[in-house]
């Protein structure tokens, strides 16, 4: 298994590959990175899996940017490591890096645990933060500009009413984390699926529970890092029979809602929609983009700095289609549609 990477043309959009990155992980972990783009981390999960049994250890990969030349280089290589960790969350100032450590196989007791981060060499290095109790939560996620942690508290398979968000700020010189006296925030409404802040810190965005996936919820912010319990707006997703993802443009006003039509042949195809806030009005404008999809598998990776572009593709084998955003509508115009070289 793999990564490739990728620089980005700032004027056109377009991608040019700068390396692949081969990894000893059977099972390679999605990269996270700070917002700043200077270190990637995957946690590869566990060694060896049987029949839903899982070793107690831990696999890391990480690559490091070269903020000058955009080049990346292995750090950590599917390094194996004796706790069993889950997630990964990087706080923006690239410090520390932060998981949640299943003490046990059954996960009755698990912890948040933290590690510093070196952005040259790309170690992570266990630091004692205590013992900070985590439930059996969603994933652990960070803000994009303060130093605060968030998890959304399982309602037992999306039947309780309502959502818990926990809240935790961290230390930025020690890397300790504390709950914050006003945490959990209690949401009005069951949004806990793909939680994202917003770039600028503004808005909080998070989707409904499976089976429901009927809409995309935003919330403010405070200046407290701490989202409002009831949405500014909601946007239907039933145009999505199958809506399976959404991504915020970096303006932090326009989100983009993906899925499939199933059609009574057996066939389907891909639908897109983007959803803008009016801010003035609270509401959400719903523009269909689904004809503008070349191909079925392409998923949607995500978008320049600068969220001038938007990026649709799957692996570095397929073709990638490159779309010029329109900042206020959000409407997208193609501009290529192929292999990168």
């Amino acid at each position: 298994m793999g990564a490739t990477g990728y620089n980005v043309d700032p004027d056109s959009g377009h991608l040019k590959r700068v390396g692949d990155f081969s990894s000893g992980a059977l099972g390679f972990g999605a990269y996270s990175s700070d917002p700043q783009h200077r270190i990637y981390i995957s946690n590869n999960g566990p060694s060896e899996c049987y029949k839903g049994y899982c070793t107690m250890d831990t696999r890391f990969s990480t690559l490091v940017r070269n903020t000058a030349t955009g080049a990346l280089s292995i750090g950590m290589d599917n390094v194996l490591v004796p706790k069993r960790f889950n997630g990964i969350a990087i706080l923006p100032s690239a410090k520390f890096a932060y998981t949640v450590e299943w003490t046990d196989e059954d996960a009755t007791s698990p912890k948040i645990r933290g590690f510093r981060m070196d952005v040259t060499t790309g170690t992570l290095t266990q630091i004692d933060i205590g013992d900070v109790p985590f439930g059996v939560w969603g994933p652990l996620f960070a803000h994009p500009k303060l130093s605060f942690l968030y998890a959304s508290e399982d309602r037992c398979c999306g039947i309780a009413p309502v959502t818990k968000l926990h809240v935790w700020s961290v230390d930025d010189n020690t890397g300790r984390v504390t709950e914050l006296s006003t945490s959990p925030t209690i949401l009005s409404k069951p949004m806990e699926f793909w939680p994202t802040i917003s770039n600028d810190g503004t808005y909080f965005y998070a989707a409904m529970p499976i089976p429901l996936f009927s809409e995309i919820d935003v919330m403010r912010m405070d200046a407290n890092g701490v989202p409002q319990s009831t949405p500014l707006a909601s946007a239907a997703t039933q145009p999505f029979p199958e809506f399976n993802a959404f991504l915020v443009h970096p303006s932090g006003t326009i989100v983009y809602g993906w899925g499939w039509h199933h059609n009574a042949d057996g066939t389907a195809k891909a639908a897109i929609h983007a959803y803008r806030l009016d801010t003035r009005t609270n509401t959400f404008s719903d523009l269909d983009l689904s004809a503008k999809v070349p191909r079925i598998d392409l998923m949607p990776l995500g978008f320049d700095a600068s969220g001038k572009h938007l990026y649709l593709g799957r692996s570095a084998d397929l073709p990638f289609a490159v779309y010029n955003v329109d900042p206020n509508s959000g409407d997208l115009t193609l501009v290529s549609y192929g292999p990168v070289n």
